[in-house]
């Protein structure tokens, strides 16, 4: 995700239910910044770059699913997985430790399978896996984790002082 000077501040009369759950406030900033303008979520690999993600909903699904995968990297426990359920990717990214503990098998296949005439012109993932490093891949997510959380405390105070915010940010 790149950083670009912060939107201002939502007003006293914008104040959002976010109470309802975390995903309420990752899809409330993920819509504001995609608004904006002002911040671009970029993925690339499996033979396309750049995918076509944008701020919202993509990097809402991934945040979703942020402190799981981080959490699982750590401590090791595969395989897991990176949904991006929303209409135009729909992929699904799996991740899986190799033989060797410093790399990880990721694969990527469609979150549905695509059938039909429909279908035909989707992009297929070519290659279907690759290998990272898993100290490289950790880092990404660790970034993403910490940019969207600084994002957030600079453009969206309301946001940001929300208890279920505070408690993912520290998790």
């Amino acid at each position: 995700m790149e950083k670009l000077p912060s939107p201002s501040p939502l007003t006293d009369g914008e104040r959002h239910d976010v109470s309802i759950d975390i995903n309420s406030i990752f899809i409330i900033a993920c819509e504001r910044l995609e608004e904006t303008g002002m911040v671009f979520f970029k993925m690339s690999g499996f033979g396309r770059d750049p995918w076509p993600v944008e701020v919202y909903p993509d990097l809402a699904c991934i945040l979703e699913q942020l402190v799981e995968a981080i959490n699982a990297i750590r401590q090791d426990n595969y395989p897991f997985d990176l949904e991006l359920y929303e209409q135009g990717t729909n992929k699904t990214i799996i991740f899986n430790e190799k033989k060797d503990a410093h790399t990880i098998e990721v694969k990527c296949r469609d979150f549905v399978p695509q059938r039909g005439d429909h279908y035909r012109g989707a992009w297929r993932p070519n290659p279907d896996k690759e290998l990272v490093k898993k100290n490289d891949i950790l880092s990404q997510l660790v970034e993403l984790k910490a940019s969207f959380i600084q994002i957030v405390q600079n453009a969206y105070p309301d946001l940001a002082t929300e208890d279920l915010f505070i408690e993912w940010c520290k998790s």
